[in-house]
């Protein structure tokens, strides 16, 4: 029974994968609440790991933190989000195109100072803090170049689709992902 079990996992499971990416992206909204436009570059930092599935299909993890910041005295808005997910790929000698997506969920955060001093230790009476929790579903689409047999550069652009029971105040937007993945 146990020989059998690991016969259907080595045909099922062919290898995984993971690593890290940086990312950097254009997206706006606004704060309602605050009539605060939330506009810019976005810049973050996260990481995937997957187990592939036959020749195509892969499915695992991967969670991000984005920062936005606001105004010019140290205001922000950053989302740390992650998540299950699926993606299907095809191999065309070195380079791997591939398209999925991601569901789960994470956290949104918002520090605006609408007046103050950030050098002072004096308390501010015009700052707001809010943190929200929310639903993602987070469609990508890539490329994998192999730049050695376990190891490849990764190429990805995806759109991050926030979703919550109360008014959700994330900017939206594309965002373009560089980094390293290393195969076994």
């Amino acid at each position: 029974m146990l020989l059998m079990a690991s016969t259907l996992n080595a045909q099922i499971i062919t290898g995984y994968d993971g690593g890290m990416m940086v990312h950097s992206g254009y997206v706006a909204g606004e704060i309602a609440p605050l009539e605060q436009k939330t506009q810019g570059f976005t810049f973050g930092i996260g990481g995937v790991a997957r187990l592939h599935l036959g020749k195509h299909f892969r499915v695992g993890g991967e969670g991000y933190l984005s920062s936005l910041n606001l105004l010019s005295n140290k205001s922000f808005t950053k989302l740390g989000w992650g998540g299950a997910l699926v993606d299907c790929y095809f191999t065309f000698k070195k380079c791997s195109p591939y398209l999925g997506v991601t569901i789960g969920g994470g956290s949104a955060t918002s520090v605006i100072m609408k007046e103050g001093n950030t050098k002072d230790w004096i308390a501010e009476e015009q700052l707001v803090y809010n943190k929200q929790a929310l639903m993602v579903i987070d469609p990508f689409i890539g490329a994998e170049y192999a730049i050695a047999p376990s190891m490849a550069v990764t190429v990805k652009i995806d759109f991050l689709l926030g979703f919550s029971s109360k008014e959700l105040y994330v900017p939206r937007g594309p965002r373009l992902y560089l980094g390293m993945v290393f195969k076994h």
